[in-house]
């Protein structure tokens, strides 16, 4: 059994056991509205926040059937409260249910891994304990779905009070079809079909896999503007990477989908051609621990939403050195015949921009071949986008 009243540790933060007397300390932390967006209520002064606290360090609910454990997350080497990690426990033990976990974090000190890093201490004690772990994580809530995934939980088809249910692997016959998104959260489009990419590949060809390159890719590929190592985001079946790559480039592929990996790999050995292709997610680039000269987008950044596309485009900023060029080619909201998920050219100058470590250089009018239009195409955008 996992001891509430005693404190733990991980590599940066120290995990200690919560009090009224944190309140004065962790209200100024905790007093933004933003905070409260997914989960409800409203800031806390610090009066009120210790009386809350002082319930919570009972380590128990009034009727005994609940066991509570409430840490402050402190940064070890400043010394300073950044947020808090929870777990709600049944009293007579892991048979009788599993542990529900939660975390927050102060504004000032989010994007520094500090939820991930608590969570998976907590999910990893727990397990050794032998709970099964959950966790409710509002659909909008992209950063909290990336710590749950880090942590070693998955998604499942229950919702309640419009939350979905994460668990982890000892309960995981509930997952979507035992996870088809790899323990990493869906996508917004994904969240919108309820399938994952894959399932656009398996029977016969996605609706814009025309087996051939895209002609605008074609054509930056005539004029030599691909250099050094290309990545290839979003690649599906391979065909742009697979064209580039036939230059005599160093080019990587990834996609989620592996049912289209497999097809890009086997066309590539068909060919004669090499090229690299790896599953890999697109929000998490960081992981392939490589940089690259050039990265083209075609058809990926369109379908990310608006709360997405920061976390794409920061992904996109880890692997692209510095003076290198993105292109990014996607439907475009100019004209007739536009495709799913259109983008204007102020969008893509919104996500780009110097604050996120690019400069738009260029927006052209373009087209994109798919298998439901007609010869010419839908309109679309290819921007030019250098890495700064």
């Amino acid at each position: 059994m996992i001891d509430l009243d005693q404190g733990w540790r991980t590599e940066r933060l120290d995990l200690e056991p919560l009090t009224a007397d944190h309140a004065a300390e962790l209200a100024p932390v905790l007093d933004d509205a933003a905070l409260h967006e997914f989960i409800g209520g409203a800031p806390l002064p610090a009066r009120a926040l210790a009386q809350r606290y002082a319930r919570l360090a009972a380590r128990r609910s009034p009727d005994g059937e609940q066991l509570w454990g409430n840490w402050v997350m402190r940064v070890r080497a400043t010394g300073l409260a950044v947020g808090t990690m929870q777990v709600t426990m049944p009293a007579g033990g892991p048979a009788a249910g599993p542990a529900e976990v939660a975390w927050v974090v102060g504004l000032l000190a989010q994007g520094r891994g500090y939820a991930k890093e608590a969570a998976c201490g907590l999910v990893a004690l727990l397990r050794e304990a032998g709970w099964t772990v959950a966790a409710h994580i509002h659909p909008a809530h992209l950063a909290s779905q990336r710590v749950a995934s880090t942590a070693g939980l998955s998604p499942t088809q229950e919702v309640q009070d419009g939350e979905i249910r994460w668990v982890t692997s000892s309960e995981r016959s509930g997952t979507l079809a035992e996870d088809p998104f790899g323990g990493r959260p869906p996508t917004s489009h994904e969240r919108m079909t309820g399938e994952p990419w894959d399932a656009s590949y398996r029977d016969g060809p996605a609706p814009w896999d025309t087996g051939r390159p895209q002609p605008a890719v074609v054509r930056l590929a005539s004029e030599g503007r691909f250099a050094g190592a290309v990545l290839d985001a979003g690649c599906g079946t391979g065909e742009n990477a697979l064209h580039v790559a036939s230059l005599g480039l160093p080019v990587l592929g990834f996609d989620v989908a592996e049912t289209a990996l497999a097809v890009a790999q086997a066309t590539a050995g068909d060919r004669g051609i090499e090229a690299e292709f790896a599953a890999a997610d697109a929000l998490q680039l960081e992981r392939l621990g490589r940089t690259f000269e050039t990265v083209l987008d075609c058809g990926l950044f369109h379908t990310f939403d608006g709360d997405e596309r920061p976390g794409y485009v920061a992904s996109l900023a880890s692997v692209t050195g510095h003076g290198g060029t993105l292109y990014v080619l996607c439907f475009s909201d100019d004209g007739p015949g536009t495709g799913p998920h259109p983008v204007s050219q102020a969008e893509l100058r919104a996500a780009f921009t110097p604050v996120t470590g690019w400069n738009v250089t260029a927006i052209e009018s373009a087209r994109v071949q798919t298998n439901y239009h007609d010869d010419d195409g839908a309109p679309a955008w290819l921007a030019t986008i250098k890495r700064i």
